[in-house]
């Protein structure tokens, strides 16, 4: 199933260009592009990783993500809560100095990526991925939607975020603001709701 999420996703997250001026200019979304064994019936194939700082910068670059990922048979992903340069930067300070310390001088090749994706930027919402496997069609999302709605009405959540689904090769991705998950893992305890995963830019299918 081909999967593209480019406009989608382009007109869902906050970019720099979004937030007043003191947020601006120190986050990034990381992209990545990789295989997976379900879909190449190989070990797992890391293509390339890129950092996103604007709409246009993302929207740009459609094409050549597009094509590595029908050349590698690849799924492009995007983190849905961007990092700080800021953060990233002070902590790896530190860990180069544990790098150099400890003589693990190839720890650096991978130290940007293992950083990015653990210091949050400042500015707007965290959003958590509500994982609806097997759900084909928006209507089949609404329920859920419905659910996470009531939560916040009732004060268990801050609903400063529209939800948005986002399609997945399998299902739908719900993007929401953080809420109390309890009562909706009473009423669907399969479904997986993930706190700081990327979601689905691209595949071919």
């Amino acid at each position: 199933m081909r999967v593209d999420n480019f406009d989608l996703i382009a007109h869902s997250l906050l970019f720099s260009e979004d937030l007043a001026p003191e947020f601006a200019g120190d986050r990034f979304y990381m992209v990545q592009i990789m295989t997976r064994t379900k879909d190449t019936g190989e070990k797992p194939r890391h293509i390339r990783t890129m950092f996103v700082e604007s709409r246009e910068y993302l929207l740009s670059h459609k094409d050549m993500i597009v094509k590595l990922c029908e050349m590698f048979n690849a799924r492009a992903y995007i983190s849905v809560n961007p990092s700080s340069y800021k953060k990233c930067a002070i902590k790896m300070f530190k860990e180069l100095a544990d790098i150099v310390e400890n003589g693990n001088y190839k720890g650096i090749l991978s130290l940007p990526e293992t950083l990015a994706g653990k210091y949050s930027a400042d500015g707007g919402s965290k959003l958590w991925i509500v994982d609806l496997d097997g759900v084909k069609t928006l209507d089949e999302c609404q329920p859920y939607i419905d659910f996470i709605i009531d939560i916040y009405n009732d004060g268990k959540g801050k609903p400063n975020w529209e939800i948005k689904p986002i399609p997945t090769v399998n299902g739908y991705h719900l993007l929401v603001s953080p809420f109390d998950a309890r009562e909706f893992k009473r009423k669907w305890p399969d479904i997986e709701i993930h706190k700081d995963n990327p979601t689905v830019l691209y595949y071919g299918g």
